[in-house]
C-alpha cells in the first residue's frame, strides 16, 4: 500500500512521495468502487444490462484507447513519475473496470426507474447526464489538483463522456435490456 511505502521511505531516511506503485484490487479506492458496484447491482441493476453496458463500455474503451494513444500516447512515457506503467495490476483493472462501470450505469438507470419511450432518447439524456456531472468535473478536479497534461485530461474526459453517451444510445436502441 501507498502508506508502506511512505513509511518505509521515512525509516531508511529517505524523503516521502505521494505517488507510489504498490496498487493492487484490494486497494481502497477499488474496493470502495467494487462495492458501490455490487451493492447498486444487488438494489437496481439488472445484470444482463450490467454485462451488456460493460461490454459496450470495453469494446469502445479498447477502440478509444487506440486513438487516444495515437495523438497523446508520447505524453505518458514524458511523465514516468505521474503515471503507472501499463502492466500487472493496471492492465488487469482496465480490463475489469468497464464492467464495473456497466454495474454502476444499470443501477443509477434502475434506481432512477427510467423507462424507454419511443423517440425521447432517455439513455443518450442519461448518458450525457451522467459524463456533465460525472466525469467532466472529475477528471478536471484531477486537472486542477494534479500535474497532468491538459491534452491527457481532455482526451480523458472525452472518452468517457463518448462511452457514457454510446452506452446511452445502446439503452435507447434497446441493445441493453
Amino acid at each position: 500500500m501507498c502508506i508502506r511505502d511512505r513509511y518505509q521511505r521515512r525509516v531508511r531516511g529517505q524523503p516521502g512521495v505521494m505517488a507510489c506503485d504498490s496498487a493492487g484490487f484490494s486497494s481502497p479506492p477499488v474496493v470502495v468502487l467494487a462495492c458501490l458496484a455490487v451493492l447498486g447491482q444487488c438494489l437496481w441493476g439488472s445484470w444482463t444490462r450490467s454485462l451488456a453496458l460493460g461490454v459496450v463500455y470495453l469494446v469502445s474503451g479498447g477502440v478509444l484507447s487506440v486513438l487516444e494513444n495515437a495523438i497523446i500516447g508520447s505524453l505518458y512515457s514524458l511523465h514516468p513519475d505521474v503515471y503507472r506503467r501499463y502492466t500487472g495490476f493496471t492492465s488487469r483493472y482496465m480490463l475489469v473496470h468497464p464492467l464495473l462501470l456497466g454495474m454502476l450505469v444499470s443501477s443509477g438507470w434502475g434506481m432512477l426507474g427510467l423507462q424507454w419511450a419511443d423517440g425521447d432518447w432517455s439513455g443518450v439524456k442519461f448518458g450525457v447526464a451522467l459524463a456533465a456531472c460525472g466525469s467532466l468535473p472529475v477528471y478536471t478536479l484531477g486537472f486542477a489538483s494534479h500535474r497532468t497534461p491538459d491534452a491527457v485530461v481532455v482526451a480523458w474526459q472525452i472518452h468517457t463522456a463518448a462511452q457514457l453517451v454510446l452506452g446511452g444510445v445502446m439503452l435507447d436502441l434497446h441493445v441493453v435490456l
